[in-house]
């Protein structure tokens, strides 16, 4: 008995210095590169816009925006909870890279990943707030996936469970409430999976694309009851597209944003070389673990 309890004490601290670690970990990028956050001039834009919102102001209606609000309201709660501080969103940053980086941890754990430690490292070094010095909708967006997926590994487990079911359903909207094109693109790809792939009761499925249509309908209600639903398709869409004509191919690494806008950074070739490698293990983990993946069309 004793040994099963020191074994279960020396696993709770085992766990401690891990989660330590990739708090560490985590926490590289946002602390380099927010020594520039004052050069990136959508920083007021973020700051505005949340602002509005904490006085009382709607998007789409008071003022324009061209993306969906998620981000705004997350600045605006934190100026009600906080005051008009610039502090406590600058820490969402590292709120948000911590915990992506344990999702990620325990999404691997649950595949009986080996390396999950190395992997959750580099993830953390490379998270979702690792090029962005600022409050940024991609970044939100991306947490709020990684959280679902984490859920849907989660459920696996706890397959009676139909209020996170429900739960579950709910989340899949939040990447689209903070950025459209990102939540389109998680919505279709996640109901394809639930509706082909995912192992689960009928049941748990209904609960699931319940929470989902329950999230659609509450944030189209809340569009309706600001009148700002042709406003909201005008910008959101209509003229989103517009003003995205270009290729999207020089993006496709984060950290092109800050070169674009000629700004120094000094990491800047080290981080092209571990997404490189990134990419690479990645590929070659798939590639080990594809004759394990079973696929149902």
């Amino acid at each position: 008995m004793q040994n099963k309890l020191s074994k279960k004490l020396s696993l709770t601290k085992d766990s401690l210095f891990i989660y330590f670690l990739l708090l560490a970990a985590s926490s590289i990028t946002p602390l380099l590169v927010s020594r520039k956050f004052v050069a990136i001039h959508d920083l007021a834009y973020f700051l505005t816009n949340g602002l509005r919102i904490s006085q009382g102001q709607f998007p789409y209606v008071d003022f324009i925006t061209v993306h969906s609000p998620g981000s705004f309201y997350i600045i605006s709660n934190l100026i009600n909870l906080f005051g008009n501080t610039y502090l406590p969103i600058y820490l969402w940053m590292y709120f948000v890279n911590f915990i992506s980086t344990l999702c990620i941890y325990n999404i691997l754990k649950r595949l009986c990943i080996d390396n999950r430690f190395i992997i959750s490292f580099f993830f953390g070094i490379l998270g979702p707030y690792s090029f962005f010095s600022q409050i940024w909708y991609d970044s939100d967006s991306l947490f709020f996936l990684i959280i679902l997926v984490y859920l849907l590994f989660y459920l696996k487990e706890s397959n009676t469970n139909r209020f996170l079911f429900f739960v579950t359903g709910v989340v899949s909207f939040l990447p689209y409430f903070v950025k459209q094109n990102i939540g389109l693109v998680t919505i279709v790809i996640v109901n394809l999976l639930f509706l082909f792939i995912y192992e689960t009761r009928t049941r748990n499925k209904i609960y699931f694309f319940f929470g989902q249509l329950f999230a659609i309908f509450s944030y189209f209600l809340f569009l309706y009851s600001n009148n700002a639903i042709d406003s909201w398709y005008k910008y959101s869409f209509k003229y989103a597209v517009l003003s995205r004509h270009r290729s999207i191919i020089p993006d496709i690494f984060p950290i092109r944003f800050i070169e674009k806008y000629n700004f120094i950074f000094q990491f800047e070739n080290l981080y092209y070389i571990l997404y490189f490698f990134v990419v690479i293990f990645a590929y070659l983990a798939l590639l080990k673990e594809i004759k394990e993946i079973k696929l149902k069309v």
